[in-house]
């Protein structure tokens, strides 16, 4: 996303869960619940990118689709970065 233009974005990209959820499509989901939890990241919104973030990382475990995982596992670890809380960014992630 462009910087300033999150704000923006954001509106449109959380009709998209709702909708990929009716139709059964969890991953396409996470993709954007993902990207959703970047933004509120950039915006200072924490509690809410965390949210979207976790949300996002069970449904990346459960397909057992290691890069996806990876991602969000580091998307997860970069808010705690945004915090300033840097032991709790290294902190090992159970039961991986």
């Amino acid at each position: 996303m462009y910087r300033g233009e999150d704000a923006k974005a954001i509106p449109r990209c959380e009709e998209a869960p709702a909708i990929l959820e009716k139709l059964d499509a969890r991953f396409g989901c996470a993709i954007v619940q993902g990207e959703l939890g970047t933004w509120y990241m950039h915006l200072g919104e924490t509690d809410k990118a965390l949210e979207l973030l976790e949300r996002t990382a069970e449904i990346f475990r459960a397909s057992g689709v290691v890069s996806h995982d990876q991602v969000s596992l580091a998307d997860i670890g970069s808010v705690y970065l945004y915090r300033r809380k840097f032991l709790t960014s290294l902190k090992p992630v159970p039961n991986r």
